[in-house]
């Protein structure tokens, strides 16, 4: 698997300069690269350092690193609602947008548990402070990509939501992986943006617009053309890191912001009996 990770254009920077530069650059903010990385590994650790201080600054300015996700969460919600969750464990939680729609759905039963965990200090003190006083939930800092000490718990519910294209195709199985060895039996929930995984070509000028409405038709198979304007790889590979373990059991597209919500259970697990409405209907 190619290692391939978010921030295309400034990957493509990075990687025409002196590794030896690179190096210092990593050395300065203490990044700890191992003595043999390659130019390319070097450049993606600087990247996502980056983009983890962008989200650090906006955090704290807006207490919101990413408006586009809170009108996902309701949709959300309604998905996992039919799956009996009870204990979860939600990778990258964020400012706990989430977590506070559970609360104030009462989805999760009171004898539940949440864990969330992310790398933002700041975002973990807005979820704090988001669900004060429920015992249920607890945060905690944590970094995905090094997701080495998965919490010792009951998990019948892993929430992938809106963080794989925020980690490099190498880092997004290991942790797919973990999940899927630390806890066989757990449905996963993933969410999706696709101009978050997909990458625009050098050369091609940016067009919101333009680049929506492609990205909207893409989700809903109509992929002529897409090729065109972006590397599609790590969408694929991360999906391919899925499959790997996991079947897709319901799907649902929020067209607004061309993202995809999906369910997926271990590939050897048997049917599970669903409450509510039926696929689709979220």
């Amino acid at each position: 698997m190619p290692l391939l990770g978010p921030g295309a254009a400034g990957l493509r920077d990075l990687n025409r300069m002196p590794v030896k530069i690179l190096r210092q650059a990593a050395d300065q903010r203490r990044l700890g690269v191992p003595t043999r990385a390659t130019r390319n590994e070097i450049a993606n650790q600087l990247v996502q350092y980056t983009i983890h201080e962008q989200g650090e600054v906006l955090y704290k300015a807006t207490g919101v690193a990413f408006d586009s996700r809170e009108p996902a969460y309701p949709h959300v919600r309604r998905l996992v609602s039919r799956y009996h969750p009870k204990h979860m464990l939600d990778v990258g939680t964020g400012p706990g947008l989430f977590a506070d729609v559970l609360r104030r759905s009462r989805l999760l039963p009171p004898d539940g548990s949440y864990i969330g965990f992310d790398i933002s200090p700041t975002a973990i003190a807005l979820a704090k402070k988001r669900v004060e006083g429920d015992a249920r939930f607890t945060f905690y800092v944590g970094d995905a990509a090094r997701f080495d000490d998965p919490p010792d718990r009951e998990i019948d519910t892993v929430m992938l939501t809106f963080i794989l294209s925020y980690l490099d195709t190498h880092a997004a199985h290991r942790l797919i992986h973990t999940v899927a060895t630390r806890y066989p039996d757990a449905t996963v929930v993933t969410a999706l943006t696709f101009r978050s995984c997909a990458d625009l070509l050098e050369g091609i000028e940016p067009d919101q617009e333009a680049e929506l409405r492609a990205a909207r038709r893409y989700i809903r198979g109509n992929t002529a053309g897409a090729d065109k304007l972006w590397d599609l790889r790590r969408l694929q590979h991360y999906r391919q890191s899925m499959e790997t373990y996991y079947r897709v059991v319901e799907k649902k597209l929020l067209s607004p912001m061309a993202q995809t919500l999906e369910v997926w259970l271990p590939k050897q697990s048997p049917p599970r009996r669903r409450a509510g409405k039926k696929p689709g209907r979220a």
